[in-house]
């Protein structure tokens, strides 16, 4: 019991011991209450809606606040508690129940609640007074796995003589199941948990070992809390004033009571044993709310233009398959008293309080869905899409036909020259055209009449031509026909080097990226780089670029080793025919 900052400083009431005063612990109560939930059953896996919900009192509404006012959604009760989250604390003590809480405080020590029409759902979030040396004990019994031992200020007292006048005599008794009290200190220590609300640098961390800990703040900053421990020491900070008025705006638990309370436990355990804390054991109870699952998944294939549910008309280019998480607090899968019986068949019945937190929900679900961006998990409220894809039907389809050149038809210009008839009922939007499965072009505009120049050594031959028509929504419809290509003085696809032949390079000339040209753009389909080392025949494979969008190709060499090497590739055209290119040798200093 350090005390006050000056003894003497009777203005301030300097002489007053803080520790057996009543304060408000502000969050730092928060603890005592999930364990308490923790004894009926919840796991700190527990999945709670940490969404703005009006709890419905015998005065007025209650309608409490995160400390940052924004809305979290789904959280488990361990990121609740770990990032000091006031929604999901209200629901916890709510489902443990307000009298269990309070049996429960007074098993662990407390002595401050014997008037318990005091205390309402606020009492989670430090509304009913604690002294702090029974505060501070309480958390010791977090420490020692459950036992709790009587606060005791005086172990051993001697006469000048030596003589023993009073001794501290053992009268630990065990209040909490020892796993339980694991589970809080699992929780408790858990940073990365907290991380979302304190960032991974906070003054809650020791720099060499495991600690758990928590913070705790007045509405009115008028207390900043600050309670943790290793396995072997249990330290609380309080920082006030003692006439109860208030800080400045923003001194919280984190701000003003963390950094001494981290500095003192730094400085008392420096040179001690480290010690870890004891492992937990953390049931899978079988219920997703209790595991973990946050929302019932439902996986569907959409059509992308409508939202609707795709058909067997919707092209696989407009299908995507969406997960949509059903969003239900925990009220709709359990009975509060007993969170791992059966399922409630008619929740509304089961409790008074669905209604309310159920509509906290909904609301919530209508303003993500309003604000949903891209990559987020998309939340519906028993509103999973029932409604086809109507876009995509057989009466939408487009037509096309080629009108030139004919089926058989042998084309010996430089320029192939391709006319179609195209219509859509909901407009025509585009029209491909491909040589067997190499697309060579693209019209936007009426009358979508193709000129190919035909200088590309993959289209000598029998070829497929087809022309596919898009609509607005990727309807399509598509014509071929057979053509044979006659066109000579065609080379074969080959990579022009441009950076790398003949060169001496020197170790700290890498990363080295090679530079270099296709010859042939539309007859490769895929290149393989590899590399040779002249000087033990190995050939390494450098990488791979399948339907390159340009000509010009890079590939970076990270390292080589000294020796000399050549470098080559392997063209594959949309045909499957392989083309060896030409090659590039260089050395490494």
């Amino acid at each position: 019991m350090v005390g006050s900052r000056d003894y003497f400083d009777s203005k301030n009431d300097g002489n007053v011991n803080v520790t057996t005063r009543l304060r408000q612990p502000g969050s730092s109560i928060k603890p005592l209450v999930y364990a308490a939930a923790f004894k009926q059953g919840y796991t700190p896996n527990t999945v709670l809606y940490d969404i703005n919900t009006t709890f419905k009192t015998d005065t007025v509404d209650y309608n409490p606040r995160n400390y940052d006012l924004n809305q979290h959604g789904p959280v488990t009760m361990r990121k609740a508690l770990a990032g000091s989250l006031n929604i999901p604390a209200v629901k916890t003590l709510y489902l443990a129940g307000i009298k269990n809480v309070i049996d429960f405080l007074e098993l662990m020590g407390y002595t401050s609640f014997e008037d318990r029409s005091r205390f309402g759902l606020s009492l989670v979030l430090g509304g009913g007074e604690v002294r702090m040396i029974e505060h501070t004990a309480a958390y010791a019994t977090f420490a020692n796995e459950g036992v709790a031992n009587p606060v005791t200020g005086i172990l051993r007292v001697e006469d000048s003589k030596g003589n023993v006048l009073m001794e501290f005599e053992k009268r630990d008794r065990r209040v909490l199941d020892e796993n339980i009290a694991n589970i809080m200190s699992n929780v408790l220590s858990d940073n990365d948990a907290r991380s979302f609300v304190f960032g991974p640098q906070n003054n809650l961390i020791l720099s060499n070992r495991p600690v758990a800990a928590k913070t705790g703040t007045t509405n009115d900053y008028k207390d900043a809390w600050t309670m943790g421990y290793t396995p072997s020491l249990v330290t609380g900070v309080w920082v006030g004033n003692n006439d109860s008025t208030e800080m400045k705006k923003g001194a919280d638990g984190s701000v003003i009571a963390a950094p001494i309370w981290r500095e003192y436990m730094e400085k008392s355990l420096a040179g001690s044993l480290i010690e870890g804390f004891p492992p937990a054991v953390i049931d899978t109870t079988g219920k997703p709310v209790l595991d973990g699952v946050l929302a019932e998944e439902t996986i569907v294939k959409i059509d992308k233009f409508t939202g609707k549910l795709a058909t067997a008309e919707t092209p696989e280019s407009a299908v995507e398959e969406k997960k949509f998480y059903n969003a239900h607090d925990i009220l709709q899968y359990v009975v509060k008293e007993d969170p791992r019986g059966p399922v409630p068949s008619d929740p509304a019945k089961a409790d008074p309080a669905y209604v309310q937190w159920e509509a906290g929900v909904k609301a919530w679900v209508e303003l993500k869905q309003a604000q949903h961006k891209e990559g987020e998990p998309e939340f519906v409220y028993d509103s999973v899409p029932t409604e086809t894809d109507d876009v995509h039907t057989v009466a939408n389809k487009p037509f096309v036909s080629i009108n030139s050149p004919t089926n058989g038809q042998t084309i010996d210009a430089g320029v192939l020259q391709v006319y179609v008839n195209a219509s859509a009922p909901r407009g025509v939007s585009r029209v491909e055209y491909y040589l067997g499965s190499r697309k060579v072009g693209t019209v936007s505009t009426s009358p979508y009449t193709l000129n190919l120049p035909l200088n590309s050594f993959f289209m000598k031959g029998t070829r497929q031509l087809r022309a596919v028509v898009y609509d607005d929504v990727d309807n399509s419809s598509e014509s071929s026909v057979s053509i044979n290509i006659n066109i000579s003085n065609i080379s074969e696809p080959n990579i022009l080097w441009q950076n790398i032949n003949n060169v001496n390079l020197k170790a700290s000339s890498f990363p080295f990226t090679v530079k270099a040209q296709l010859t042939d753009l539309l007859s490769s389909q895929k290149v393989d780089l590899y590399l040779r080392n002249q000087d033990s025949g190995t050939v390494n494979f450098l990488g791979a670029m399948i339907l390159p969008e340009n000509s010009g190709l890079e590939m970076v060499i990270p390292t080589l080793a000294s020796g000399t090497f050549t470098i080559y590739g392997e063209i594959i055209d949309p045909l499957g025919t392989k083309y060896k290119t030409s090659t590039a040798s260089f050395s490494v200093e």
